[in-house]
């Protein structure tokens, strides 16, 4: 009788048996190198751009598009009005720090 080749998942199963991982083969398998090649950031198609939130690359649906998808845009925006919002409320706050202490010295 012909011996049959062991498929890949177990060669990875004995590979991980004999690691000391026992039967846990998706923590194994998890700190094993990703075996797909990941793009480089430099490696983007000509025309397309980066998001500026999440650095990932996208086509442009128009000259001035920045984001990749409303949900990076509106995150952005709303960063920016949290920031803004903070700022104003504690130029408030020292405004009326500042008037208290005015109104304690008379």
């Amino acid at each position: 009788m012909a011996k049959k080749e062991m498929d890949k998942l177990s060669q990875d199963m004995m590979q991980c048996k004999k690691d000391g991982y026992g039967c846990n083969y998706g923590k194994w398998k998890a700190l094993q190198e990703n075996p797909l090649p990941k793009k480089k950031k430099d490696e983007i198609p000509e025309g397309w751009k980066v998001c500026k939130r999440c650095g990932n690359p996208f086509k442009p649906k128009t000259k001035n598009q920045s984001y990749c998808e409303y949900v990076c845009q509106r995150a952005e925006t709303e960063e920016r009005r949290k920031a803004k919002h903070l700022e104003v409320m504690k130029r408030y706050r020292e405004r009326k720090k500042a008037e208290r202490m005015q109104a304690n010295e008379q």
